[in-house]
């Protein structure tokens, strides 16, 4: 197929929401979290195999993370995996991709993705990807994929769209978008799903890349000289060998800023498609304990050697072999056993995790992060 779109996965989180099984070293999207036999990161790039083909798909991560990215993603070549010299959230990782993209190829359609989400029908999945894709061809929009929401659930973020706005292209509509709101207690999550005018925020995006190089000239303009402007300096336009040096110094100039709130939340050019294919961002112990089968008591056990007795609605990890784990007389608890961390905890307090993970960074116990 000509024309293919380029797909860029974001992979350079830390996952400390899932710690103790996430690690600093080796965190969530390399790890086989759903137990389905392949990382979360494999299954990503799989996901977007029937959209386009493997040279048009590049990996942004952390720069310690190379040798798992090419572990877990052989099909992926080497040019194709674009190293962040530090974190700086999610602006400058897709100015970062987006350049090198647009030095190819500035009318080139881009889907940008996180690397750690679930998604139940993939075909589903695949035909609201393309439905963008193929409305890219005609706007210079920046489109986002809002999720119909299940529940009032107060871990992802919303965004409210115009109903009465909008344009039908392939049996779906695309939404004008309201606004965008971090996230909301419980009442004014409630509220949100009583109107029906909100969505999920799923981090999933399309765009052209100069379109979104343009977004980055008028809202986040230090980001996007820095990338674009400076481009020579770090990227070989010929064969696109990457300046890891100069790089470097770019990302410390850089601000720590989503692209959510950095441009989505402030250009007016933004619009949703409302999909419905299954969602998780996977993003608690919580989510994944929802996203797994359960018996008939309600518990979820992960591992060879998990026993529970008069025991209700609890997630137990065990990552250790040769080792029982036993419940008796509990219910609504969270226990994760691993090698050397131990965690036992009420499921719906594990929003907490990333507090205790920075406790234990502060406390001089990194070794255990």
């Amino acid at each position: 197929m000509a024309n293919q779109p380029y797909i860029v996965i974001m992979a350079g989180g830390l996952g400390s929401r899932f710690w103790p099984m996430s690690r600093q070293k080796r965190p969530k999207q390399f790890l086989d979290v759903l137990d389905c036999g392949q990382s979360m990161l494999a299954t990503t790039i799989e996901r977007f195999l029937s959209i386009t083909v493997p040279k048009n798909i590049l990996i942004v991560t952390h720069a310690d993370y190379l040798q798992q990215v090419k572990e877990v993603c052989p099909m992926i070549g080497d040019g194709n995996i674009l190293l962040e010299p530090v974190r700086r959230n999610t602006a400058p990782c897709v100015a970062f991709a987006s350049a090198v993209i647009y030095a190819k190829d500035p009318k080139a359609r881009i889907v940008v993705a996180p690397s750690d989400h679930w998604v139940a029908d993939s075909k589903a999945f695949e035909t609201a990807i393309q439905s963008g894709i193929d409305h890219l061809e005609h706007a210079n929009d920046l489109i986002t994929l809002g999720i119909q929401p299940q529940n009032p659930n107060t871990g992802y973020g919303y965004i409210q769209y115009d109903s009465a706005d909008k344009e039908v292209h392939l049996n779906r509509s695309v939404f004008d978008v309201r606004a965008f709101t971090e996230k909301p207690d419980k009442e004014t999550a409630k509220r949100f799903l009583s109107t029906g005018e909100f969505l999920w925020n799923s981090g999933l995006f399309l765009w052209r890349a100069k379109d979104i190089k343009a977004a980055l000239a008028s809202h986040l303009s230090e980001v996007h000289d820095a990338f674009f402007k400076e481009i020579k300096s770090w990227l070989n336009v010929n064969t696109y060998a990457i300046n890891y040096g100069v790089l470097r110094r770019i990302y410390a100039q850089c601000a720590n800023i989503s692209i959510d709130y950095g441009i989505m939340e402030k250009a007016g050019n933004v619009r949703v498609i409302p999909s419905a294919f299954g969602w998780s961002d996977v993003g608690t112990w919580k989510s994944l304990y929802a996203l797994s089968e359960q018996d008939y008591m309600g518990n979820v056990a992960l591992g060879d050697l998990v026993k529970m007795y008069d025991s209700r609605d609890n997630l137990v990890v065990q990552t250790k072999k040769g080792k029982v784990v036993i419940l008796n007389g509990l219910k609504k608890l969270l226990i994760v056993d691993t090698e050397d961390a131990l965690v036992v905890s009420k499921i719906d307090r594990e929003q907490e995790f990333r507090q205790i993970v920075n406790d234990l960074k502060g406390e001089g116990l990194s070794k255990f992060l």
